[in-house]
């Protein structure tokens, strides 16, 4: 019973290193899409100055 517990146990650290992995990964995401952001205002600005 010992070996199939430390079984299942190893399996649950791979995923849970994974989930770890995976928290990172949106907020690099999150930053992505405010650099976009930031991209489309910065052409606002320029058509603005076009207008002028």
């Amino acid at each position: 019973f010992v070996d199939l517990t430390t079984e299942p146990d190893e399996n649950n650290d791979n995923p849970g290193a994974n989930k770890k992995i995976d928290l990172p990964e949106p907020e690099i995401i999150d930053l992505t899409m405010d650099e976009i952001t930031l991209v489309d205002l910065t052409q606002e600005s320029e058509d603005q100055s076009f207008e002028e």
